[in-house]
């Protein structure tokens, strides 16, 4: 499933599987807290989407900006939000992996339209 409502979609999902397993869910790895990576400073880009990356406080900055085709692709990825230019700030959540800032590392919950992980490549 993609789009807006994603985080919640999983959330109900996790919500009902550990009901029918009598267990709860655990994330993938093993939160600890991290400072960033300055070594992931910097620009990158891959098609219509613009990313700067700037290490500040121990944490990351990213400033995202979104180049859309004409207004038609304005238009569509509007409905799903999160796109044009944001900035979202990721805090290290284990040595090489980042969340946005506000996040519960536990349970992976934060209810934005710009909702995501962040690893770092072969980190």
């Amino acid at each position: 499933m993609a789009g807006p409502d994603v985080f919640l979609n999983d959330a109900l999902h996790t919500a009902a599987i550990e009901h029918l397993t009598g267990k709860q869910s655990t994330p993938p790895f093993v939160p600890v807290p991290t400072r960033s990576d300055a070594g992931l400073s910097g620009e990158y880009a891959s098609f219509q989407r613009h990313q700067n990356v700037r290490a500040e406080g121990g944490k990351l900055l990213v400033d995202t900006t979104t180049l859309f085709y004409d207004e038609d692709h304005r238009r569509i990825l509007g409905i799903y939000g999160g796109f044009g230019t944001t900035t979202e700030t990721y805090v290290g959540i284990a040595p090489g992996q980042y969340m946005i800032d506000g996040t519960d590392p536990q349970t992976g919950l934060r209810f934005t339209p710009n909702h995501q992980y962040a690893t770092r490549p072969n980190g």
